[in-house]
């Protein structure tokens, strides 16, 4: 079990860049015709209020709840995760907002993942890549079926755009493991907790799409 949440922590830490430069162009997603593997991520169906992914035969949904909209032409497959970015259909969040789909299972028991991000490792991976030094774990709680993680990474390596703080939640949707992410914008901080309130309805709606 750490090892597949050491890989997907490093899919995470490789979402946090990728928001940062989504692509407005064509998706970048799995082909129906290549060989499916006991690990495989497949696309479903795609539009801005709903994604379904087939993640290694676990039908996983991630709903947009009113108010927020997916961009589908950020969609992209990163190796053990489908990434895409939620967007305000009106008013402009606090921060930039993404969804990481896992293929990894997991049972919902949080308690091994929260003892791997208080390591050095757990906290360079939730940050943007830099050092564990320049990492804050600010805080980790536990709601609504989620694990919310609330960092503040003060390196240079994030997009150009991002503040520094940063707020990542864990859930569990259909028995694999979705991280949502969002990270402040550097034009207008807010702080880690401000980031948490941000995106708890969106993580509620993605909980009661696979309950």
């Amino acid at each position: 079990m750490a090892a597949s949440f050491g890989r997907l922590l490093t899919a995470i830490a490789l979402a946090a860049f990728v928001a940062g430069c989504a692509p407005q162009t064509s998706s970048k997603i799995a082909s129906l015709d290549r060989p499916i593997r006991p690990d495989y991520l497949q696309l479903v169906s795609v539009s801005d209020r709903l994604v379904e992914v087939d993640s290694a035969g676990r039908i996983v949904r991630a709903a947009a709840p009113k108010g927020l909209c997916i961009s589908t032409d950020s969609i992209q497959t990163l190796g053990d995760s489908v990434f895409m970015v939620v967007e305000g259909c009106g008013d402009k969040l606090a921060g930039v907002v993404s969804i990481s789909v896992s293929n990894q299972p997991f049972s919902g028991d949080f308690s091994q993942l929260e003892r791997l991000l208080q390591t050095r490792a757990g906290r360079i991976s939730l940050g943007y890549g830099g050092d564990a030094g320049d990492i804050e774990l600010i805080g980790l709680r536990r709601q609504d079926g989620a694990l919310y993680a609330m960092v503040q990474d003060m390196s240079e390596f994030g997009p150009a755009f991002a503040g520094d703080e940063i707020c990542r939640v864990f859930t569990e949707l259909n028995g694999r493991m979705a991280v949502v992410s969002i990270l402040s914008r550097r034009a207008a901080p807010v702080s880690a907790d401000e980031l948490a309130a941000e995106i708890s309805a969106l993580v509620q709606a993605l909980k009661a799409a696979n309950a």
